[in-house]
């Protein structure tokens, strides 16, 4: 198959191409077509009084190629016999007190004086008869050339003292004025006859650009170029052509009679109507439709040839093969994370209908990813920089501060009001601007996420999280018609309450969220319900007024004697939210609290474990109050203080710190990046299946909620990144994972047998510790099997127990719901053995003297040899701890049967 290979090394400039290798194959035969039939017609024809206008258009977008396409074509005819093809006319470049007319006059007698001097072996002969005649054409021409449009003069006094010179001089100028077209056919015929050609062959590019010398072109072309001997061709936009032609005939009404009847006599729909049938046959007259080349773009052109039919070679200093521009792309968005057939697609097709001059310089990102060929890095925004500065993307910040890459993309997203519709970034709106934007954005985001991980998080949060509450709060407009308000619940309320357009803590921008979507549910009374990824719980026990019997199922109670490992990630998702108008609370536990912080703990020149201290605690937020229309905006939230909680530096963590850092550390270069799509597929799956996770009526416990949180997103992210996976069919359970993990067992086993490595985002998500340590045990081993690694309990941080004996709102886990002591432990025979040791009895209690933390260190490091390697967890201690509790065990001389 017959096909067109691009050479990128000397495509950036305009420059003529042979016919076989040029892109417009098909327009090029058809123009060529036109002009070879007008120099037929030159040539016979005689009858002058016949005025035609058979201007040729060749229209295109901005970039779309024309001026090549047009260098083409003039190379082509630079050797012909019957054709005289001048130098290319750019009317941008002619003077500002210049006209075109006299410009192609001009032209034109430098190719007859050359001719003329060439004939004479380079002699001036006075007798030459062919000179005085042509001589004698020109001045009778000029006489009539002050009247052009910015070519007239002014008398001068003397001169109007002169009666009879104003006369005679006066008569002679309106007479040349008014054969100027007739003397101007004549010097193009003398001028052909002296050049041995049938035709002039006149090339105007871009008049559409200027629209004051644009529109002098088309004039002149109107009035003077109706002669069959000048075969003129212009270039240029079709909509720009015509705002140039409707511009000229609104001026040509007045300011006085569109304000006098227009305005005032609102007639001014009637005089659109007048201009928009007199733009109609002006075009018609200059511009025949049948004589008008649309060329078309790389699309189009795959349509009508098939698949292939454009190549390149995309790096000649690595290797001469040349594959199709389909696979080149396909190439290229992988790059970006893009590899899902279906998606490239969109961007494959969006980019094919880009102007050539665009994709050129996009496809010549592909050799920039050779360090060989360029060692700096690839500035994906470049060619599509005219679009992103029209919808005002501050380019500046995409290119030097990618942490606030969200920030940018979500300001977009509202302004154009397609949050909705376009938070994954794809090339699906009927803006070409907008989808140029996007995927500029969309591939920085995904080069950035390389280096950022955190990136990840950010934009679940800030784009998909507030893409999906959405849906309940709208537009502001929308909801209130005419009437704004900040005091309305709306999605921009939610984003101004929230800072998400700031650089805060993800953490944070959570709880300002929640606290948002809880001022708005609470306008139904007092609302408690779980929603949005949100858990309520009873309010904390250090501020309860019950008897210690009726808050030991409060979460704070029931993690006062735990390690300072597990109350760390005990309280990261938890948050509480505050009313601005009384002093009650409501304690919401967060998924998205979870993933913001990881999101943070991700973030570079981080300290991991004075981050997981400040990322733990409890913070307040206020709440709106929509009815009182009360908003407190910006405020941090404010730490509430647990009296057990008095760690303050790293050395109190056992494991999670060190956990945490051994698992960044451990996918540092694993080369991670994530497309926009991706997350946003992600973050919808996960948000709408958490619907079937937050009926209270199945939990009572909130380990056993949480857990099964965690589990659906775990879930969306497996499904969604086996759509990802390029060549293989894999078929996963597409079904919520509700109230069983069993689905995602599933999932996971196939995942497995495809191969875990094709898997690496999830394999990166599914190590993380502060993912896992909310979790059953029993699944950890299966998430283990899929990562390649043997679960154990002493490598593994896990709370799910602890949680599993915390009440969610409305419910209570206290006596049959209450976790037990594991059984099968011989806490006898431990209790035994250290009675005969000389450790402080205080270690191994409840007793608030010394954390837990402390206390599990010193055990660790002086009973080692009685607990076992094994045995040294902190769930476990905590066990032993309720075992000596519960027999009411207050010193080791006490006797135990």
């Amino acid at each position: 198959m017959a096909h067109i290979t691009f050479d990128l090394q000397n495509s950036s400039n305009p420059r003529s191409f042979s016919e076989d290798n040029l892109v417009h194959q098909y327009e090029f035969k058809k123009i060529s077509n036109y002009i070879d039939e007008q120099l037929i017609l030159a040539d016979t024809d005689n009858n002058a009084a016949v005025r035609m206008h058979e201007t040729i258009s060749v229209l295109g977008s901005r970039g779309s190629g024309k001026t090549s396409f047009l260098e083409s074509l003039m190379s082509k005819y630079q050797t012909s016999i019957k054709a005289e093809v001048l130098p290319m006319i750019d009317p941008t470049l002619i003077e500002e007190k210049g006209h075109v007319f006299l410009d192609i006059i001009s032209r034109i007698d430098q190719k007859v004086e050359e001719k003329l001097f060439k004939k004479n072996n380079g002699f001036t002969f006075d007798s030459d008869n062919e000179k005085e005649g042509w001589d004698a054409l020109m001045r009778k021409l000029a006489d009539g050339l002050p009247m052009l449009d910015g070519l007239g003069g002014t008398m001068t006094e003397q001169s109007w003292q002169d009666a009879e010179y104003i006369m005679d001089s006066g008569k002679r100028s309106v007479m040349a004025a008014i054969n100027l077209e007739k003397n101007f056919h004549l010097l193009i015929t003398e001028a052909l006859t002296i050049l041995e050609r049938n035709a002039f062959i006149i090339v105007f590019d871009d008049i559409d650009i200027d629209f004051l010398k644009g529109w002098r072109v088309l004039e002149t072309i109107r009035k003077y170029f109706t002669t069959p001997k000048i075969i003129t061709i212009i270039s240029g936009d079709l909509k720009l052509f015509s705002l140039e032609i409707r511009k000229q005939q609104w001026k040509n009404f007045g300011k006085a009679l569109l304000k006098n009847e227009g305005e005032a006599l609102d007639k001014i729909a009637d005089f659109n109507d007048i201009v928009t049938v007199m733009e109609g046959q002006y075009m018609q007259k200059v511009m025949k439709s049948e004589r008008r080349i649309h060329l078309m773009s790389l699309a189009e052109k795959l349509k009508q040839e098939g698949e292939g039919y454009f190549r390149l070679i995309p790096n000649k200093t690595l290797s001469k093969q040349s594959i199709t521009l389909e696979q080149y792309y396909t190439d290229i968005l992988k790059r970006y994370g893009v590899n899902n057939a279906f998606q490239a697609d969109t961007y494959i097709t969006f980019i094919l209908g880009l102007p050539l001059r665009t994709q050129i310089q996009f496809m010549r990102l592909y050799q920039a990813f050779d360090s060989v060929v360029n060692p700096y890095p690839v500035n994906i925004l470049d060619p599509f920089l005219n679009d992103l500065y029209e919808l005002r993307v501050d380019t500046t910040l995409v290119s030097s501060t990618p942490k606030l890459l969200s920030v940018v993309i979500l300001k977009l997203l509202l302004s154009k009001r397609v949050l909705n519709e376009a938070y994954q970034l794809q090339p699906t709106t009927t803006d070409t601007s907008l989808n140029s934007s996007l995927t500029a954005l969309a591939f920085s985001f995904a080069d950035a996420s390389r280096k950022s991980r955190g990136l990840f998080f950010d934009y679940f949060i800030k784009i998909g999280y507030v893409r999906n509450l959405h849906g309940t709060f709208g537009y502001l407009e929308d909801n209130l018609n005419s009437i704004q308000s900040d005091t309305s619940p709306s999605i921009e309320g939610l984003i101004k309450y929230a800072g998400l357009q700031q650089d805060r803590v993800l953490r944070d921008v959570v709880g300002d969220i929640t606290a948002y979507f809880r001022g708005y549910l609470d306008m139904d009374r007092d609302n408690r319900q779980p929603w949005g990824g949100t858990i309520i719980l009873p309010g904390l026990a250090t501020n309860a007024k019950q008897q210690r019997n009726e808050i030991e199922d409060r979460i704070d109670f029931v993690f006062r004697d735990s390690s300072a490992d597990e109350q760390t990630l005990a309280f990261i998702p938890l948050s509480i939210n505050r009313y601005s108008t009384k002093n009650t609370t409501v304690l919401s536990y967060s998924i998205f609290g979870l993933l913001g912080t990881i999101g943070e703990l991700l973030k570079e020149s981080i300290f991991i474990p004075v981050a997981l201290s400040e990322l733990s605690q409890i913070r307040s937020y206020t709440m709106p109050d929509f009815i009182k229309r009360i908003i407190v905006e910006g405020e941090v939230g404010n730490t509430v203080n647990l009296d057990f909680r008095t760690f303050e530096h790293d050395s109190v963590f056992d494991d999670l710190p060190w956990s945490v850092i051994k698992w960044k550390e451990e996918f540092e270069n694993v080369d991670l990046v994530f497309a926009p799509y991706l997350i946003g597929k992600i973050v919808t799956r996960f948000f709408y299946a958490l619907a079937n996770t937050q009926n209270f009526g199945n939990y009572a416990s909130l380990g056993q909620m949480f857990h099964d949180q965690i589990v659906t997103f775990m879930n969306a992210v497996l499904i969604e990144e086996s759509r990802e996976i390029v060549g293989i069919n894999i078929k996963l359970n597409l079904n919520n994972t509700n109230f069983s993990d069993q689905v995602f067992v599933d999932n996971l086993n196939a995942a497995n047998r495809i191969g875990p490595q094709k898997f690496p985002v999830a394999q990166w998500l599914f190590t993380c510790p502060l993912l896992t340590a909310y979790l059953k045990p029993n699944l950890l081993e299966s998430i283990s099997l899929f990562n390649g690694r043997l679960y154990s309990a002493k490598t593994h941080i896990n709370i799910f127990d602890q949680l599993c004996n915390v009440s969610t709102w409305g419910n209570t886990v206290k006596n049959e719901n209450l976790q037990p002591m594991p059984t099968g432990r011989d806490f006898a025979g431990k209790y035994r053995a250290l009675s005969k040791r000389k450790l402080p009895f205080n270690w191994f209690t409840f007793d608030t003297s010394m954390s837990s933390a402390t206390k599990n260190k010193n055990i660790r490091i002086n009973a080692k040899d009685i607990f076992g390697e094994d045995n040294l967890s902190s769930a476990y201690l905590r066990d032993f701890r309720k075992y000596l509790k519960k027999l009411n065990i207050n010193s080791w001389s006490q006797k135990i049967s």
